[in-house]
């Protein structure tokens, strides 16, 4: 189990995506917004998105790049995601690699899934939640569920449902609403190196 793994579904819904051009000004927002990105959550940039690939795919569009990242001492290569809106691209996800955060195979031996919630320790769930809160005051992300949390390796995984109570009543609605979680990974000293949106969500 990988943290690519965590977002396949992500990689599903851009699979049949055809690449695009982005302009300067794309290149500048997006530099901008992850920069604020990092300032809030102790994050560094380390130089220049590489490998962008703009897609777009029905009334979708974005960009996912590769960015050298500084998290807590280490250079660790982050995917990097925008989605475009009303135009303008809007950050999106901020994936680290595997070996930053669950290096090894033991370190998932507990993992049962996307939104299960096996956390117990309530000083842990304070912490990491006192954490992806902090950051969310910046990015004003909108959830319909309270926190599941799993320890995986030394990190906490924390994920929320962005679907409505009333939206899971409709028929098949797992089939119509794939992954409908947004995902945080918090360290020991209470960084969040991993923040990533559901496919589709725009509140």
């Amino acid at each position: 189990m990988t943290s690519r793994t965590l977002f396949a579904s992500i990689a599903l819904l851009m699979s049949a995506a055809s690449s695009g051009v982005g302009s300067t000004a794309d290149h500048a927002t997006m530099l901008r917004q992850l920069d604020q990105v990092c300032s809030w959550t102790g994050l560094r940039r380390l130089g220049d998105l590489r490998n962008l690939n703009y897609w777009k795919q029905g009334g979708d569009a974005g960009c996912k790049a590769k960015v050298l990242i500084a998290v807590e001492g280490k250079r660790a290569d982050y995917d990097i995601e925008f989605r475009r809106e009303r135009g303008a691209l809007k950050f999106w996800a901020l994936l680290a690699p595997d070996s930053l955060w669950a290096p090894n195979r033991s370190d998932w031996r507990g993992f049962k899934g996307i939104g299960y919630d096996t956390l117990k320790d309530r000083r842990e769930r304070a912490f990491a939640l006192a954490a992806v809160n902090k950051l969310n005051r910046h990015l004003r992300w909108h959830w319909s569920s309270d926190a599941a949390m799993q320890k995986i390796g030394t990190h906490i995984l924390v994920v929320f449902e962005t679907i409505s109570p009333q939206q899971k009543k409709e028929p098949a609605w797992f089939l119509r609403y794939v992954d409908p979680y947004d995902s945080f990974v918090v360290s020991p000293k209470g960084t969040v190196i991993e923040a990533a949106r559901t496919p589709g969500n725009d509140s």
